[in-house]
């Protein structure tokens, strides 16, 4: 099983754990793709 990363929206600024960016930010609604991994 993949390591959870942290992620967070560069749109809202929503933040995350799971092993890939979710599909579209639960808040604001964007895509994968504005998601970012963060520490």
């Amino acid at each position: 099983m993949p390591k959870p990363k942290q992620w967070q929206c560069t749109v809202c600024g929503y933040k995350c754990e799971s092993p890939a960016p979710p599909k579209q930010c639960p808040p604001c609604g964007a895509d994968a793709c504005k998601f970012v991994p963060f520490k």
